[in-house]
């Protein structure tokens, strides 16, 4: 079976999802797989990787050949708007489609509805977006009836990842954290949350890995928590530092788009404790007596405070998770599943293609996977800017104040991303200069 992926890039989460599902194919010889982007890649890392392995990468240029090779198609999607673009000009085709969502799809960027029916099978990274609240009962059955979960965790190899051994008491007690540290991803009071730990645990430090938000760090700092707090920066190393955490906080906005978190997954699997909120897809990666599920700063405060207490419950709770992971997180089943989801697809291909949901333009693309509610706001903000009125105009900029920062991101599908890559949009053009 010849298996063709279209992405936008391999960069990031959604590079180590694509390259692993391809390389760990190419190891065990099952099947063919090739990797087609659509934007030249910033990063080689994950294209190294495809082509010391034998797995073809190269940037989309026609339809013709690779398409002629393909077997299924697969195409990731996160609402990158490079890939609303190439969907609407999708030349007509009987070739089995498969769509690979790497966002859970509740929260911006959504998944509508049509967008699944649009392809022969779908394949989530989280089981949450199954239940997806966008969509009626009767839509979540049908979307259940032809998706499948396959995880972006690439090739996670538990037996070789690098355990914790050490649980003894320190001086000091080191909470961590590893991934993207702004408000789009991290929780809107994550400086509150630090606050509590530390009045109840004086000689606590936080070591928060990864490129840093400006906002984030002045939020700390504005708490007088600076001397509790290590911003390392993006590092290399992160799994080594994994070992030295005595307990992993993983605290994100409620409406975060993430999906599989590897980054928690691997905590796990290292033997850290985990914290995280009940919310998203957190809940349904971490089962009882594997870690810990809080809501409020106080109940962070004492989960750390009796982890600190009890080196013998940390080692506990951190084996507990380990033994979980590798049970139930692996590479081969993974691979399993998603061959299957091809085989499926080309089992029962539909031939009907229809993305005209998506609009005639930029502006269009980017309300088309918004939710009701944010669709009405932005829509009303480019109303009243266009309005002529200077009343109705600064009406709009003060609502444009409290816009959710997911949509202010330079990236991450945002409307800023939108309109950084279709600037002759006038309405993408409109909202940007006062976003």
């Amino acid at each position: 079976m010849n298996i063709l992926h279209i992405t936008t890039h391999l960069g990031g989460g959604v590079g180590k999802a694509i390259s692993g599902i391809a390389i760990q194919a190419a190891q065990c010889g099952i099947n063919s797989h090739r990797i087609c982007l659509l934007q030249f890649p910033e990063k080689d890392e994950y294209i190294r990787k495809c082509r010391e392995n034998g797995v073809l990468v190269q940037v989309f240029d026609s339809y013709i050949d690779w398409f002629t090779w393909a077997g299924v198609i697969v195409l990731s999607w996160w609402n990158h708007p490079e890939m609303s673009r190439f969907l609407v000009n999708l030349p007509r085709s009987d070739k089995p489609y498969i769509l690979w969502s790497h966002i859970n799809g509740v929260f911006y960027p959504t998944i509508p509805f049509w967008l699944t029916q649009a392809f022969d099978r779908v394949l989530f990274t989280s089981p949450w977006t199954m239940q997806n609240p966008i969509w009626t009962n009767e839509q979540q059955q049908k979307v259940s009836m032809m998706a499948d979960v396959v995880y972006g965790m690439g090739q996670f190899i538990p037996d070789s990842f690098p355990k914790k051994l050490d649980y003894t008491q320190k001086d000091v007690f080191i909470v961590g954290y590893i991934g993207t540290l702004n408000y789009a991803k991290i929780h809107p009071q994550f400086a509150l949350y630090c606050l509590a730990a530390v009045k109840k645990i004086p000689n606590i430090k936080f070591i928060l890995v990864g490129d840093c938000d400006n906002k984030l760090k002045s939020d700390i700092y504005n708490m007088g928590l600076e001397q509790y707090v290590t911003f390392t920066g993006f590092v290399s190393n992160a799994v080594e530092l994994l070992q030295s955490f005595d307990a992993f906080g993983y605290l994100l906005q409620p409406k975060h788009y993430g999906t599989t978190e590897n980054a928690l997954i691997e905590a796990m699997l290292c033997g850290v404790p985990v914290i995280a909120r009940r919310q998203n897809v957190e809940q349904f990666i971490i089962p009882q007596q594997c870690g810990y599920l809080i809501e409020t700063p106080d109940e962070y405060a004492q989960v750390l405070y009796d982890l600190y207490k009890q080196p013998k419950l940390r080692e506990k709770i951190g084996k507990q998770a380990q033994q979980y992971i590798i049970r139930n997180y692996n590479t081969l089943q993974n691979l399993d599943v998603f061959h299957k989801a091809c085989e499926k697809a080309i089992e029962n291909k539909q031939g009907t293609r229809d993305f005209s949901y998506f609009g005639k333009n930029a502006w269009e693309w980017f309300l088309a996977c918004l939710n009701e509610e944010d669709r009405m706001y932005f829509i009303q903000i480019n109303k009243l800017l266009s309005s002529g009125n200077l009343e109705e105009q600064e009406k709009a900029k003060r609502m444009l104040i409290d816009c959710p920062s997911i949509f202010k991101e330079k990236r991450k599908s945002s409307l800023r991303h939108f309109y950084e890559i279709y600037s002759d949009n006038i309405e993408l053009k409109r909202i940007n200069m006062f976003l």
